[in-house]
Formats: structure tokens, C-alpha cells, sequence
């Protein structure tokens, strides 16, 4: 039954064979099908692995994504927006991996049906036209770092500010989706106990962590190595995130300085990460790409996708039989 006043155009549901919505702030209807096929082709379980994956990253950094494509809607428009660019370049990226990739190698994983958890992936998570380029980005251990330039010997504060490089309300966000592996956030392994991690979820988690560039103009505060990062920026962050404040303008910013030394999201484990700049109150931002670090660590490889999709799996530990761990 339909809720809602339909010739105001806020019907939601179903009259007979209706099925009405509101997509785009405009109702709109749809033939009501009575008998849904459920197709279980290969092709059809790679493409709901795929759509399955990439909505669980954008329902994980939500509070990120709804608003990170410059141009979109917060909300609906940045969520499709998400959605599109993700999937299709999920599903390339896997296909490149059937072709030329080890297990070890393949950077495209995907969930398990009934699994909702971020796995780490290239994601795209914003679009637009600034360029992020006061943090320099370089990979120390095989890890990505963020550095800030060096500044010259008498650089003041109020240099950054006349600089043109440094501009007051500037946001810097970095974004990323951390794996625990400890014994808890076991979440499914593909082939039992015979599975690694390539062949195994691990819970994952999403963090964001903000620099917002202070207004230095007029202080003449001289920049040395003892200076903190908080001296140039104030601090903001969710999810896992949690800043190294002790930080100085000469260190580098890694995933573990972001996750404020997590026992649980270590480096090791597997992990995304990206850098979005914007501007405070403006719809501005710079293109960024997740980063994919250690994905032998984490999530279903190609090989592993079928095996967990046609099997219509359930989460560890569901099972009473004692063939599948139970003790019936």
C-alpha cells in the first residue's frame, strides 16, 4: 500500500501494479514485477560482489563520500556519483588481475555475500577541480608518507601566509579503511582453514582525519624543527582517526600517525589511503584515489569470488553443523 499523497507527488510504495518513489526530490514509478528471477549466472555474481563491495566502502566513509565530488549533490548525487566510477573501476581492475596477477599481487578484493565491512580497494573518493599540493607524498617502508616542504632557515609563520601556498581555511583531509586482523574480526575465510589472508575478510574500518590551515598572517613566530604541526593547522577527525599531536613540521604522516598508534589497524595488517584538500564553505575540491598498501593482507581475490558467492555464504560461526565448526 502506498504512503504519502500521490497527486502531491509523494507517494511511496505500492498501488496495484505500481511500485511509486521519490528519486531526485521527483516521484516516479515502476512496473511492480510479482515474479523476480534470481539469476546466479558467474556474471551476475561478479557484478553483485562488485556493487556489494563498493557500497559497503561508501556506506563506511559516508560522512566523507556524500559530499567529496565536487559539482554533486551532497547526498544522492556524490552517493551514484561514488557508485559509478567505483564499480566500473573495481570490475577493470579485476580483470587485469585475472590476466597478469598473483594471489599475492591482486589489488581488487571484494566481500562476501552478507558481509558488510570496508575492504580496502583504488577507490575514487573525490573529484574536482583544486590541486592538493602543499603535502608532498613519497613511500618510506613501503608505506605512503605525507610530508610538508622544507621551510628555509628564518621562515616565519607569516611567510606561509604571503607565500600564497599556504591559504587560511585550506582543509586537508586524509581518509583511509584499516583491517583488524586479530582473532575477533575474523569476519569469513573462502576455503576454511586452509584459507590465508588473501583468501580471508577481515573486519575493516573507516577514518578521516582534518587539517585546517590557521590563519598565519602576522605572526612572526620563526619555523624551526621543533615546530608542531598544530602550529600550522588545527586538527579535527572521526571514525578511526586519531592525530599524533606531538608531530613537528619535519616528520612525515603515515597511516599509524592517523590511527593515533592503533594495536588493532596496524600498517602491516592492509590498508587505503588518500589526501582530499577543499576549502572551508566552498564546494572545491582536489581529485584523490585511495592507495592500496599490502593487499596480500586482506579480502577476497578473483579466484576467491565465486567460490563465496555461489556458496551464498553465512558469517563465521553461524553453522551448527559440526561439518562446518558446529556441535550438532
Amino acid at each position: 500500500m502506498a504512503k504519502g499523497n500521490m497527486f502531491l507527488g509523494y507517494a511511496r510504495g505500492k498501488v496495484g501494479d505500481v511500485v511509486f518513489s521519490r528519486v531526485n526530490g521527483e516521484q516516479v514509478s515502476r512496473p511492480r514485477n510479482r515474479h523476480p528471477r534470481n539469476p546466479r549466472t558467474n556474471k551476475q555474481l561478479i557484478q553483485r560482489a562488485i556493487m556489494a563491495t563498493v557500497m559497503s566502502a561508501y556506506s563506511a566513509g559516508r560522512e566523507i563520500f556524500d559530499h567529496s565530488f565536487q559539482g554533486y549533490s551532497v547526498g544522492a548525487g556524490c552517493q551514484r556519483r561514488f557508485l559509478s566510477l567505483n564499480a566500473g573501476a573495481l570490475r577493470t581492475q579485476m580483470a587485469i588481475d585475472f590476466e597478469n596477477a598473483t594471489p599475492e599481487e591482486a589489488l581488487a578484493k571484494v566481500t562476501a555475500p552478507k558481509i558488510q565491512t570496508p575492504i580496502p580497494n583504488q577507490y575514487v573518493v573525490a573529484e574536482g577541480a583544486l590541486k592538493q599540493t602543499l603535502f608532498q607524498e613519497s613511500m618510506l617502508n613501503n608505506n605512503p608518507e605525507f610530508e610538508l616542504p622544507p621551510f628555509p632557515a628564518g621562515t616565519k609563520l607569516s611567510d606561509l601566509a604571503a607565500s600564497g601556498e599556504f591559504n587560511a581555511g585550506d582543509i586537508y583531509t586524509f581518509v583511509f579503511i584499516g583491517t583488524s586482523k586479530q582473532d575477533a574480526d575474523v569476519m569469513y575465510k573462502a576455503l576454511g582453514v586452509s584459507s590465508v589472508d588473501f583468501d580471508t575478510i577481515y573486519r575493516g574500518a573507516f577514518g578521516w582525519v582534518r587539517l585546517i590551515a590557521k590563519n598565519l598572517a602576522g605572526n612572526d613566530t620563526e619555523i624551526t624543527n621543533a615546530t608542531l604541526i598544530t602550529d600550522l593547522f588545527d586538527v579535527e577527525q572521526g571514525g578511526i582517526g586519531s592525530f599524533d599531536t606531538e608531530l613537528t613540521v619535519v616528520d612525515g604522516i603515515t597511516l599509524s600517525n592517523l590511527v593515533g598508534g592503533s594495536e588493532s589497524y596496524l600498517a602491516a595488517n592492509g590498508y587505503a589511503i588518500g589526501l582530499i584538500r577543499s576549502r572551508r564553505d566552498a564546494d572545491l575540491r582536489s581529485n584523490c584515489t585511495l592507495k592500496v598498501v599490502n593487499p596480500a593482507e586482506f579480502g577476497l581475490y578473483w579466484n576467491d569470488l565465486l567460490t563465496a558467492w555461489k556458496a551464498g555464504t553465512t558469517e563465521i560461526g553461524a553453522s551448527d553443523l559440526i561439518l562446518e565448526g558446529g556441535d550438532e
